[in-house]
């Protein structure tokens, strides 16, 4: 898929696929549904939290079929930045 077909994010799509390249960035690891709940990387509040694990689980799916990441069949906690 080229960098042109990937379907623009919505706002909540976005904050979620900034705070988790950078979640990666600080800790190697992909953060668990959890974590993209609570907003935090190395102790500071990135982004509002989130209720349910749920809503994270369907904005990840989202940037998923839009093409901005990628989960690794079978590997826990890892992804591919596109």
């Amino acid at each position: 898929m080229l960098m042109s077909d990937k379907l623009t994010l919505t706002f909540d799509q976005r904050e979620v696929y900034d705070f988790m390249r950078q979640f990666v960035k600080e800790t190697g690891v992909c953060p668990t549904y959890a974590e993209i709940c609570a907003g935090y990387v190395g102790g500071e509040k990135v982004i509002k939290k989130t209720r349910w694990p749920s809503g994270a689980h369907r904005i990840v799916k989202a940037l998923i079929s839009r093409g901005w990441i990628e989960r690794p069949y079978r590997a826990q906690r890892a992804v591919k930045f596109l």
